[in-house]
């Protein structure tokens, strides 16, 4: 009796450690295509600035108040910006914010100096629920006033 015991829990351990291998390579495989699909859609963001941008610094980028996030849609086929969160493919929060940047005296990108009002810093936050919970993806790029 004490044999058939032993044996049930040796493999009931087998089992258990069969199950939680399982769940870690379902994580594993789940998270790298929407972690892949978050880093594409930051970079589509920084992109969308850019555009944002091409249609006019005063008109398009001064428009988006630093500081204050801001969401991403298409309207007209031109990228527009709004404070309404909005969601892509049903899975992905992409949230923008826009910082003033400031320059030394050798005119370098520095935490404090003087204001240039022709450049921001946008940072992209990518957000979405995964098995472990909330994940995310992160970038940040400059953009100049550089057409008017």
């Amino acid at each position: 009796m004490v044999e058939i015991l032993f044996a049930v829990a040796i493999m009931s351990s087998f089992i258990g450690l069969l199950v939680l291998a399982l769940m870690f390579h379902l994580q594993i495989a789940t998270a790298g295509p929407k972690h892949t699909a978050a880093v594409f859609l930051a970079e589509e963001g920084i992109e969308a600035v850019k555009s944002i941008r091409g249609r006019g610094w005063f008109s398009g980028i001064e428009e988006i108040e630093c500081g204050v996030p801001f969401f991403l849609y298409v309207s007209e086929n031109e990228w527009r910006a709004t404070t309404t969160e909005q969601i892509t493919d049903g899975t992905f929060i992409r949230k923008m914010r826009l910082e003033e940047v400031r320059r030394d005296e050798n005119n370098r990108i520095a935490e404090e100096g003087i204001l240039d009002p022709g450049t921001r810093l946008v940072n992209v936050e990518v957000t979405w629920d995964g098995l472990m919970g909330r994940s995310k993806a992160e970038m940040s790029a400059y953009v100049t006033n550089i057409f008017e």
